[in-house]
């Protein structure tokens, strides 16, 4: 196939529209995702308390469901793009639902680890089909506008997983079980929804890469596992064995797709040649290293420094998730006037003065700092993280084929959980070591503060956008031989 013919296929695909009811759906999709994991966290404290956990065993709780949810991103979003998106979105809402219900119904904690491992897997599935469908059937404004939607979902979900999680918890001993409950209601809430969801897929399909979705998925595991329970066990040998079982398998990942036909591999080369997709993960993997650890930090810091309750913790975050959704509701009148590298640069910009401000603020009047001062800044930093990443998530998406759109929103999302979980176990060290007070949480606000400054120097890196002639060469180069 040559370039003209490659254009005419992506033009062709280009012509497929997403509706506001579609795109809403796929929304509320990428909305509960996130809405998982924050409220799973938040329940984390009841779950061991009523199932009599052990420290070690209660953080599996989390951490499997983020391992299986990272080790499944790929796949699933590489899986969208070749059986169809619509069908897979609505299979891992499925699956969620089921996975939900069993962990509600979970007698111990065996039972409860299997469910949140296998609810993972499901929702890794379901939430790549959210971008990539964007990137697929929208064009132009309206490509933006539901873009910026992403954002708005993202930070809407964490957020009311935080609350409702804490309300639950404080209404009943066993309000774990019925926010799981609440999950699976949801996504066949959802599920019913999606005829009016595109049905999109590639164009250029072929046979699926198992040898490399499962290297993959075991070299992610094998990262994530150790990364969330060294902390907790001091980093026993085991730890760091399964760093070095990581770093063989990856190795042997990246081989064995050098040595498959791109069309193929589960991450084609010639989707790794554009700088801009590059570039868009590596700010992806700085922006996630600064958000996930401040959650992470504010929320330890609020309950044992400050005394919040689990709930107090999350509603201290509110002004941070009203600045964010309100910058996010405004990032498409923000495109009309700003390209994507400036609105960049000024939200790092205005993140990192933030950043220092509430470092200062802790220093100064930790443990009790000064409402009337710490919740503006908050707000005000909630908005420059909007501003920063919706247009990031633009720039990621638009800069591959709609082909692998799918691969190009699991790879952002793998990126974002292997950051989270990077920075909560390197700053979450650092943060101890310097004693677990307001000094310790200041200090990790100035490592946040330097990645935001590291983020604003790359941004320059995406302003080239993706050109024609790569955007068809890649689409050639994933065509079945």
């Amino acid at each position: 196939m040559n370039e003209t013919s490659a254009i005419a296929d992506d033009n062709a695909e280009r012509a497929s529209t997403l509706s506001t009811s579609g795109a809403i759906v796929l929304l509320l999709g990428g909305m509960l995702g996130n809405f998982v994991f924050g409220a799973s966290t938040i329940a984390l404290p009841e779950i061991a308390a009523r199932l009599h956990l052990d420290a070690g065993t209660a953080g599996l709780v989390v951490s499997l469901f983020a391992l299986g949810f990272a080790s499944s991103l790929v796949f699933g979003g590489r899986l969208g793009d070749r059986v169809g998106r619509r069908m897979l979105f609505r299979l891992g809402l499925v699956a969620l639902a089921a996975t939900s219900l069993a962990a509600a119904a979970a007698p111990g904690g065996f039972a409860l680890l299997v469910a949140r491992v296998l609810q993972g897997v499901a929702a890794g599935l379901m939430l790549p089909q959210v971008l990539s469908t964007i990137q697929h059937a929208a064009t132009g404004v309206d490509r933006a506008r539901w873009l910026a939607g992403y954002a708005f979902a993202v930070a809407a979900g964490a957020t009311a997983g935080l609350l409702v999680a804490g309300a639950l918890a404080s209404f009943s001993p066993e309000g774990w079980r019925a926010l799981f409950v609440v999950i699976a209601a949801i996504s066949i809430l959802v599920v019913v929804c999606t005829r009016s969801v595109p049905v999109t897929r590639s164009a250029h399909t072929a046979g699926l890469d198992p040898v490399g979705s499962v290297l993959f998925a075991i070299g992610i595991a094998t990262i994530l596992l150790p990364l969330s329970l060294g902390p907790q066990h001091g980093w026993p040998w085991w730890t760091i064995a399964l760093f070095g079982v990581s770093a063989a398998t990856l190795i042997a990942f990246a081989l064995w797709e050098r040595r498959i036909d791109e069309s193929r591999a589960l991450v084609p080369a010639a989707a790794l040649r554009e700088p801009v997709l590059l570039a868009g993960l590596a700010m992806t993997t700085i922006f996630f290293s600064g958000y996930g650890a401040f959650f992470y930090l504010f929320s330890l810091s609020a309950e044992n420094g400050m005394g919040f309750s689990a709930l107090g913790a999350a509603v201290a975050l509110v002004p941070f998730a009203v600045g964010f959704l309100i910058a996010a509701t405004l990032a498409p009148r923000l495109a009309a006037v700003w390209r994507p590298v400036a609105r960049m640069r000024f939200g790092a910009a205005v993140q990192v003065a933030m950043l220092v401000l509430i470092a200062i603020i802790l220093l100064v009047q930790w443990p009790t700092p000064n409402e009337a001062l710490l919740q503006p800044a908050l707000f005000v930093f909630g908005a420059a993280q909007a501003v920063m990443f919706t247009p990031l998530i633009s720039t990621v998406m638009s800069s591959v084929s709609h082909h692998i759109a799918g691969l190009a929103s699991g790879l952002f999302m793998t990126a974002q959980q292997l950051a989270t979980a990077l920075s909560v176990a390197v700053l979450g060290a650092l943060y101890t070591a310097l004693g677990s007070g307001g000094v310790a949480f200041a200090s990790c606000l100035f490592v946040d503060a330097a990645l935001g400054v590291l983020f604003f120097a790359l941004a320059g890196r995406t302003q080239s956008g993706s050109s024609t002639a790569s955007t068809a060469s890649t689409a050639s180069a994933l065509e079945p031989r």
